[in-house]
C-alpha cells in the first residue's frame, strides 16, 4: 500500500485518503474534515422589506422550472391579487403567461448576484481559494447543505416560504405587513400577552384571529393550507404555534404545553429523582442521570387529570431497546415487549394492538400478557373490572377467567362449555386478590357437580362419557354442559339449579333480582327441613308451577325453576306427566303447589 505524508498534519496517511485538489497540495482526509469542513457555512444575505416589483414594459430574467433564466419582458400587472401577478413575453414567444414576481429577476444579473452568502473556503496549506468544482468533489454532502442552506436564507431574506407538505415544496411569496395587517380587522383587546408565540396561556379569539390572518397560507399547488410559523400542515385552527408544537398526553391526548419546555439541564439527580416521584412516575430503577431525564420527561407528559395520573402510578416506565416505553405494569418483570403501533419489533405481538375487553390502544393504560398461547395483552384495569363483574347472568358461568379471543379447548375452552380444570388466562400478581374468589366458586361448583355424577350414576350409563365419547375423561365438563349451579345470595355458595335441557339455565332477563336465589340448604334452614344423615345441603324444592326443581325464591316462599321465574306466561297449564316419566322421580304435589323434596343424596342412595 502506497503512503504520503499531509502537508498540514505532517501524518503519513494511505494514498486513498489524499484529497484531488487543482492547487496539488497534499490533504489528507482528516485535514478536510477538521479544517474545512466548518467553513461550509453559509453567509447570511441582507434581508429585504418586500420583493421587488416590476412595471409594463421591464425586461427581466424568468426563471424556469428547471432553475434555467431566460430574457422575458413585462406586459401586464395584476394587482388584484396576492401576491401580484406578471404578465410576461418570453423572448422569441409572443404568447403571453402569468408568473409570480418570486420567479422574476433583474436584467443586471451578475454571478455575485447568485453567488450571495457563498463562504470562501480555501486550502489550508497555501490558502488558495477552492471553486465550485473543488468542493463537489472533495466535501460533496456538506456542498449539498450548503445549497439547501443558502436556498432557504434567500427565500427568507425575499419573503418567500416553501410549502412544507411533502413532495410538493410549491414557492408561495408572503403577504408584506401592512397588507397583512390592513386585510385584518381584529384586534386584541384582552389586554394579556398570550400571542400565538408566546409562553403564556391558551390565547384568546382576537389573538387566533389576527394570528391566522397572518399566518395562514393554502398553497394553489396542492390545496393544502398550512402555517408559514411553525410550518405545520394543516394549518392549527385555533391553537397557537406553541400549543400545535405541544406533546400529548399519552392517555387522553390532551396537549400538555408545559411537556414541550421542560428543562432539566441544572437539576441535580436528587431533584430530577423528586421530581418524578412527586409525578407519580416509577423511578426506582433508574441507576443513571440519563435514565432519570427519560422518566422525567415521561411523567411531564402526562396532564394534570386524576385519571391518567393514576394511570401514570400504575405503569412501568423502562425504555424498550426500540426507544419506546415499556406499556406494562409497574414494578414486573420482564417487560412486555413493544406495543406502539407501527414499531418493528411489534411485529411478534399477536392481535391488532387494541385491547380485547375496551378496544382502547394497548399504551393507554398499563398492560398484561395474558398466559394464553397467542399471548394476547389486555389492559390491567380491565382485567380487573372483569374478574370484578364476575357472570353475565345469574348461572354461573367462567368464561370470564378467560382470555376472549382464544376459543379452542386446548387454550382452555371447549365451544361454550368451560374446561373447568384449566388454568385460567387472567393470572397475574396484580389480579390475584380479584381472582381468588372465582377460583373458589369454581372448585365448588367442581365439588358439586362430581356429587350430582355420583347421586345420578350417570358416568356409568351415559356414551358421551365412555372411552372415544365427546367427554371422554372430562366428566365434569359433561356435568356443566347438562346442569346449572348458580350462587345463594344467602351463604353465597354455589348450588345445583337443575338440569340445562329443562331450561334452568335459561335466556335469563337482563334485570334479575339476585336476592331470589337461595339454595336449598338455606330453604330449609328457614322452613325446619333437615336430613339426620346429610343435614340440609342436599335438600331440594319443587317449583309451584311445573315438575322441575327449583332455583329461585320469590316473595319470600314462592319456590320457582328458571324457566318459570324468567317467562310467566309458562306458569300455567303445566301437567304432570306421571310416575316414571316426571323428572323428579318422587311423590309430589300437582303443579300449583310448592314442596320440599327432601334430601336428593338419600333419595338417590335408596332408588
Amino acid at each position: 500500500m502506497e503512503y504520503f505524508c499531509c502537508d498540514c498534519c505532517n501524518d503519513m496517511r494511505p494514498l486513498d485518503a489524499l484529497l484531488d485538489l487543482d492547487c496539488h497540495c497534499c490533504i489528507c482526509t482528516n485535514c478536510c474534515d477538521e479544517r474545512l469542513r466548518p467553513c461550509m457555512k453559509p453567509v447570511q444575505p441582507t434581508p429585504s422589506t418586500a420583493a421587488a416589483e416590476h412595471a409594463v414594459g421591464d425586461i427581466v430574467r424568468y426563471r424556469q422550472r428547471d432553475g434555467k433564466l431566460c430574457l422575458a419582458k413585462v406586459v401586464q400587472v395584476d394587482r388584484s391579487i396576492q401576491p401580484w401577478g406578471y404578465g410576461i413575453e418570453l423572448q422569441g414567444n409572443p404568447d403571453i403567461r402569468f408568473t409570480e414576481g418570486n420567479r422574476l429577476l433583474p436584467q443586471q444579473l451578475n454571478s455575485e448576484c447568485l453567488q450571495e452568502g457563498f463562504p470562501v473556503v480555501r486550502c489550508p496549506k497555501c490558502s488558495r481559494q477552492l471553486d465550485r468544482q473543488q468542493l463537489a468533489r472533495i466535501l460533496p454532502d456538506a456542498l449539498q447543505q450548503l445549497d439547501e442552506a443558502l436556498t432557504n436564507a434567500w427565500l427568507d431574506a425575499k419573503g418567500i416560504i416553501r410549502c412544507p407538505t411533502a413532495g410538493c415544496e410549491a414557492l408561495i411569496e408572503k403577504v408584506p405587513a401592512a397588507a397583512a395587517a390592513s386585510s385584518s380587522s381584529s384586534r386584541c383587546t384582552c389586554g394579556s400577552n398570550n400571542g400565538p408565540n408566546s409562553s403564556g396561556g391558551t390565547t384568546c379569539s382576537s389573538c387566533q384571529a389576527q394570528h391566522k390572518a397572518a399566518n395562514r397560507y393554502r398553497c394553489s399547488a396542492c390545496s393544502n393550507s398550512f402555517c408559514s410559523g411553525c410550518r405545520t400542515v394543516p394549518y392549527h385552527e385555533g391553537l397557537s404555534c406553541r400549543e400545535a408544537a405541544a406533546p400529548c398526553c399519552p392517555f387522553c391526548d390532551v396537549r400538555v404545553p408545559d411537556a414541550a419546555v421542560v428543562i432539566t439541564g441544572d437539576m441535580s439527580v436528587r431533584r430530577l429523582r423528586d421530581a418524578a416521584s412527586s409525578l407519580g412516575a416509577d423511578c426506582s430503577w433508574c441507576l443513571e442521570r440519563g435514565e432519570l431525564v427519560s422518566v422525567y420527561k415521561r411523567a411531564a407528559q402526562v396532564c394534570s387529570s386524576g385519571s391518567c395520573r393514576s394511570r401514570l402510578s400504575e405503569l412501568c416506565t423502562r425504555q424498550l431497546p426500540c426507544g419506546h416505553f415499556c406499556c406494562g405494569v409497574r414494578g414486573t418483570s420482564p417487560c412486555l415487549p413493544c406495543l406502539v403501533e407501527g414499531c418493528s419489533s411489534q411485529a411478534s405481538l399477536a392481535g391488532d394492538g387494541n385491547c380485547c375487553f375496551c378496544f382502547e390502544p394497548l399504551p393507554s393504560a398499563a398492560a398484561i400478557a395474558l398466559q394464553c398461547q397467542a399471548g394476547h395483552c389486555v389492559h390491567l384495569s380491565c382485567a380487573r373490572k372483569r374478574l370484578q363483574v364476575g357472570c353475565p347472568g345469574p348461572a354461573l358461568t367462567f368464561d370470564f377467567l378467560f382470555c376472549p379471543m382464544c376459543g379452542s379447548g386446548k387454550e382452555g375452552r371447549c365451544g361454550n362449555i368451560q374446561v373447568m380444570t384449566a388454568q385460567p388466562h387472567l393470572q397475574h400478581s396484580q389480579l390475584q386478590a380479584a381472582l381468588d374468589k372465582p377460583l373458589r366458586i369454581r372448585q365448588h361448583v367442581v365439588q358439586l357437580a362430581k356429587q350430582r355424577l355420583k347421586l345420578e350414576g350417570a358416568a356409568k350409563r351415559d356414551r358421551e362419557l365412555q372411552p372415544g365419547g365427546k367427554f371422554d375423561g372430562r366428566p365434569v365438563d359433561w356435568a356443566l354442559s347438562k346442569y346449572v349451579f348458580f350462587e345463594c345470595s344467602k351463604c353465597h355458595l354455589p348450588y345445583f339449579g337443575g338440569a340445562r335441557e329443562c331450561g334452568a339455565a335459561g335466556d335469563a332477563p337482563a334485570a334479575y333480582d339476585a336476592q331470589e336465589l337461595v339454595c336449598g340448604s338455606c330453604s330449609a334452614h328457614a322452613a325446619g327441613n333437615n336430613c339426620p344423615s346429610h343435614g340440609t345441603e342436599f335438600v331440594a324444592w319443587k317449583c309451584k308451577y311445573c315438575c322441575s326443581v327449583a332455583s329461585w325464591l320469590c316473595w319470600g316462599s314462592t319456590h320457582m325453576c328458571s324457566r318459570c321465574h324468567d317467562y310467566p306466561s309458562q306458569r300455567h297449564g303445566n301437567r304432570c306427566p306421571g310416575m316414571g316419566r316426571c323428572e323428579l322421580t318422587v311423590p309430589h304435589p300437582p303443579p300449583g303447589e310448592s314442596a320440599c323434596l327432601g334430601c336428593e343424596a338419600c333419595r338417590h342412595k335408596d332408588g
